[in-house]
């Protein structure tokens, strides 16, 4: 319960009441008093908090439908989506992109990341990653949209799995201490989380290829940015977690569509 409910203060911008957090943690979330530990096991829950915002948003989507058109009801998700997480995980991939598409040397690539004034490449991919989401989840929530629910678990999975098999561009912050914090068990403990969602939410054959294309990304991602920042940031998971969201919407529609 202590590990979710830090997980849900890192990801999103749900309250949680203070009074149940110092109870469950030891400690208020004002105080900043988080240990390496903590941040670390936090990291295991990252599907189950991926679980609740696609929960939300599938309600929200059930909700609006029935009121509005499914282009107008897919702009709310989305909306909806990014109020939630407070669009962290869009900014570090506008921030990402316009780090790798400088040509100049690491440093200054990681400065980029660390400034957060959007270039033009950063805004082009969000253009393009938000116009793909558009149209997929229209799709997603005529079809099958219980997926709306799995797109998110799977993007914290993959966030966890990429914190699990990679190191950190820096010498100190969050990121950092989210890597050299998230080990093994956390990660067999967020992939046990993700298998039963999975489960419940999708077909045997649709999650296979889900998590094989997964795997395949991270482990292509992570080793894009350690050959360009040297290693991973708080903005590169952010990418990491929208990239494979996008991912799970596209395989989605491209399901639902054979």
């Amino acid at each position: 319960m202590k590990g979710f409910l830090i997980a849900i203060q890192f990801l999103t911008i749900i309250p949680v009441p203070s009074a149940l957090f110092s109870y469950v943690c030891g400690y208020g979330y004002d105080d900043a008093r988080y240990s390496d530990a903590d941040v670390g096991v936090s990291s295991a829950y990252f599907p189950l908090v991926g679980c609740f915002i696609g929960l939300l948003l599938a309600a929200l989507a059930f909700t609006l439908e029935v009121f509005f058109p499914i282009q107008l009801t897919a702009v709310l998700v989305l909306a909806a989506k990014a109020l939630i997480t407070g669009g962290l995980h869009l900014d570090g991939l506008s921030d990402t992109v316009d780090a790798i598409s400088c040509r100049r040397d690491r440093a200054a690539k990681l400065q980029i990341m660390k400034g957060g004034a959007a270039g033009p490449a950063g805004v082009t991919a969000l253009v393009l990653i938000l116009l793909m989401q558009y149209i997929c989840i229209q799709q997603v929530v005529t079809h099958s949209m219980l997926m709306i629910v799995l797109a998110p678990v799977i993007g914290r999975y993959a966030a966890v799995f990429a914190l699990y098999i990679g190191k950190s561009a820096k010498n100190s912050g969050l990121g950092r201490t989210f890597i050299e914090n998230t080990n093994r068990r956390e990660f067999l403990i967020a992939t046990f989380f993700t298998i039963i969602i999975s489960i419940v939410v999708s077909v045997f054959s649709a999650n296979l290829i889900i998590f094989l294309i997964t795997y395949i990304f991270v482990i292509a991602a992570v080793k894009t940015f350690q050959m360009q920042f040297g290693g991973l940031t708080g903005d590169s998971i952010g990418t990491i977690i929208e990239c494979t969201e996008t991912l799970v919407l596209l395989i989605t529609v491209l399901l639902v569509h054979q």
